[in-house]
């Protein structure tokens, strides 16, 4: 768990805007009569209206970034409660503040933003208080089962070793890639071949015709970026593995007879706490697991209804896992597809509404002056 203190005075007019677009959700105010932005600012102006307060006086609100890690398991309900803990010890218990919840990034996290403003018009005074609140962290955060500070990163993997593009021979990273995902426990060679596609590297196999008439099987590799574009010519398996794939493949593979319990685990909760596709494969990327989407049709779009199959890739625990692994079926991945489908669009219709909106500002702006002359 990672809280840090934002200097900015514009705090509830960033995650107002967070709000407009679709990306972030008032999850809890306190000292505020209802959850709505119109109930805030209402209850914000009253008391930083205070002809009392110090004329010097710049910033009159409190805003905070927590971000949980992917150690913490940080439902909602927890997070509220340890929020509301942070807030009174640093003296907003009887102040209003709002908390945001946020989803635009591939990580959720919360935002508060708070009133400095007493009835009697002084400041809670801000010094210290990033020392008040690592004090803070390292007495309550294992109450509630939350780390303090960033995670270790040796402990902690996201992704697989990508291909470094800028490389004149790009044939190690190949090598070394496709021993590593043969080291993944699967079942057949098309989930090797989604395995592969995460370390970016592309596996093909097919028959060519010889000098003799008679056809043969070969299987060759390339490299491949992250749109799926070619990065190098193909390069058979004998001359980049040292043997015959099938020889190969036989002595690094071991047949997976049940998938890993904890990788489960992983996928089904993050799928139950997931609102959306995006939301879910944003909680199993901290989780060290990513989800393929195998999408069919001739189009060969990227829509939820072509959506055929779904595989997890645990980087972790070195498995690959199917939909019927985690009880999961294809109508619970597309549902979820769908929705992000909806989001998308809804986000779109109101940033062109918002652009084609005539800005009057500038019409109704006061005249400066300045030398005697009025300047627009």
């Amino acid at each position: 768990m990672v809280i840090k203190h934002l200097s900015s005075s514009a705090g509830l007019e960033y995650n107002e805007e967070k709000l407009f677009l679709g990306e972030a959700e008032i999850v809890d105010v306190e000292n505020i009569p209802d959850a709505t932005m119109f109930s805030v600012r209402a209850a914000f102006k009253t008391l930083e209206d205070n002809p009392a307060i110090h004329a010097g006086v710049r910033n009159m609100r409190i805003h905070l970034a927590v971000n949980p890690g992917p150690y913490d398991h940080a439902d909602l309900a927890k997070v509220r409660r340890y929020i509301k803990k942070l807030m009174e010890e640093l003296g907003y218990g009887g102040q209003p503040y709002v908390v945001f919840v946020h989803h635009d990034i591939d990580r959720i996290h919360y935002h508060v933003v708070g009133c400095r403003v007493l009835a009697d018009g002084t400041i809670i005074s801000d010094s210290f208080i990033g020392l008040r609140i690592k004090d803070f962290q390292e007495r309550v955060a294992k109450e509630f089962g939350f780390t303090v500070g960033r995670p270790d990163n040796k402990d902690l993997v996201l992704k697989p070793a990508p291909i470094k593009q800028g490389m004149q021979n790009l044939v190690p990273q190949v090598r070394a890639n496709v021993r590593e995902a043969v080291n993944f426990r699967h079942d057949g060679l098309m989930q090797l071949n989604v395995i592969l596609g995460t370390f970016g590297v592309r596996m093909k196999q097919g028959k060519v015709k010889s000098r003799d008439g008679k056809y043969h099987p070969y299987t060759s590799f390339r490299a491949i970026d992250g749109h799926g574009k070619p990065l190098m010519r193909p390069i058979q398996a004998k001359d980049l593995l040292g043997e015959k794939f099938d020889t190969f493949y036989s002595k690094h593979h071991e047949e997976r007879k049940l998938p890993m319990p904890i990788s489960v685990h992983r996928v089904r909760d993050s799928y139950f706490g997931s609102s959306d596709l995006d939301e879910f494969r944003m909680r199993l990327k901290v989780l060290g697991v990513r989800i393929v989407p195998i999408y069919g049709g001739k189009e060969k779009t990227r829509a939820a209804a072509d959506i055929t199959n779904a595989l997890f890739i645990d980087f972790k625990e070195k498995d690959c896992l199917t939909l019927d692994d985690c009880k999961l079926t294809l109508d619970m991945i597309i549902r979820l597809a769908e929705k992000s489908e909806e989001k998308k669009r809804n986000k779109k219709d109101k940033l062109v509404a918002k652009a084609s909106k005539p800005d009057l500002s500038r019409d109704h702006a006061p005249a400066k002056e300045t030398h005697g002359r009025s300047i627009k």
